[in-house]
């Protein structure tokens, strides 16, 4: 056997280790997962049957959890609570900044009813449908949405799913649980996937934040 032929099964050998190499850096499973601060009151313990009862009355604005992948965003752009209750990125034509409160009642009859007040003025009224707009679990209320994503960087297509969780705790805040997953494949045939977990805190009117 010559030099050559030596060469070629050795380079043909590396360049296969190369290719493992980027397809095993490329084909990721990254996450970013907060913790629920200690400083915050559990969640009460969900009934064994039925949905969470949430009825109250909450401030609008929320409080990022210290480990929040967003929460420096957030300073500018705080979350709201009426942002996860009603589609759209206004309430009654107005900005949800100018929202102060929720007013939540039920589950009852299979509806979670939001009042959306501006001071003392009801500004809108959102009523969400069990089976429909959300689930009830042992976890809380789960609102779920998703989306197709296209890449055009590198070309690829993806799946992005929200699971909104909504509890509340035993000094009556409520606490959202947001979930966001990606998954997907880059240049058609790299798969990969994303999670990020968040915790937003909405306290309840009288209470301190």
């Amino acid at each position: 056997m010559n030099s050559w032929d030596i060469r070629k099964p050795m380079r043909t050998l590396c360049l296969c280790l190369l290719s493992i190499t980027i397809v095993g850096a490329l084909t990721s499973c990254a996450s970013n997962i907060a913790k629920v601060p200690a400083s915050w009151s559990k969640n009460a313990q969900p009934p064994a049957q039925g949905c969470t009862d949430l009825s109250g009355i909450y401030r609008n604005k929320g409080i990022d959890a210290p480990d929040n992948k967003d929460k420096d965003n957030h300073k500018n752009y705080p979350q709201y609570l009426s942002d996860f209750l009603v589609s759209g990125t206004l309430v009654a034509g107005r900005k949800h900044k100018w929202v102060t409160h929720i007013e939540l009642v039920g589950v009852k009859q299979g509806e979670l009813t939001a009042f959306i007040k501006k001071q003392d003025k009801t500004i809108d009224t959102e009523v969400l449908k069990q089976g429909q707009d959300f689930t009830c679990t042992p976890n809380g209320i789960e609102i779920t949405s998703s989306y197709t994503k296209i890449y055009e960087i590198g070309g690829g297509f993806g799946k992005r799913t929200t699971t909104l969780t909504l509890n509340k705790s035993i000094n009556d805040s409520i606490v959202i649980t947001a979930q966001e997953k990606e998954i997907g494949a880059m240049i058609a045939v790299i798969p990969f996937s994303d999670e990020v977990i968040q915790y937003y805190k909405f306290p309840a009117m009288g209470t301190m934040p």
